[in-house]
């Protein structure tokens, strides 16, 4: 359709500023979820606006490949096996994808989410693998019911298309919650690292 023409006619400069200007304002998702957890735990963030804004470049274009991963593993995870299966005619790396695609998922936003919680806020966490895992556990419960969700949007027009948009949008609110969620709790019952530790 008219995506496809669009993307076959761009240039490489093109693409390039549409990536730049992507991580340039996405960024401003990781600054604002580090100033909220800078106001949970009283920590200012005296690091420099342009170290902040490195690390919330980095960390915007960590989330962009956690996130292309950790979807094709927890939310499309059952299409991928039956095609697998199917047209591919790999019944036996399907059933292995089927067993392995929600445990390798989680590992991947577990680490994702543990260098978020200790080099990407003002104070790190003091255990930031308990966060880390408690927000993968959320992310995890929200993907497998987005999975749930899919099947009901359909698989044609631009209704489909709009309801793709709006689940896949919710789901990306709701990992904001749960990243929110999960520091803030760790941060109230195990406070965060000191400056000498």
């Amino acid at each position: 359709g008219e995506v496809s023409t669009l993307v076959e006619g761009a240039h490489g400069p093109v693409i390039v500023g549409a990536v730049l200007i992507a991580l340039w304002s996405g960024a401003r998702a990781f600054r604002v979820l580090n100033e909220a957890l800078s106001n949970i735990t009283g920590v200012r963030d005296h690091r420099n606006w342009l170290h902040r804004r490195a690390l919330s470049s980095g960390f915007t274009a960590a989330f962009a490949i956690t996130l292309v991963t950790s979807s094709l593993l927890l939310v499309a995870g059952d299409p991928i096996g039956t095609w697998l299966a199917d047209e591919a005619t790999l019944s036996g790396l399907a059933r292995l994808w089927n067993l392995l695609s929600i445990p390798l998922g989680g590992l991947i936003l577990v680490v994702f989410l543990w260098s978020f919680f200790k080099w990407g806020v003002a104070a790190p966490l003091k255990r930031a693998w308990s966060a880390a895992f408690l927000g993968a556990l959320g992310i995890l419960l929200v993907s497998l019911a987005l999975r749930l969700l899919l099947p009901f949007v359909g698989s044609r027009g631009s209704l489909a298309v709009l309801g793709s948009v709006a689940a896949l949008l919710l789901w990306m609110q709701a990992i904001a919650w749960v990243m929110l969620a999960s520091a803030s709790f760790m941060a109230e019952h195990n406070g965060i690292e000191s400056e000498e530790s």
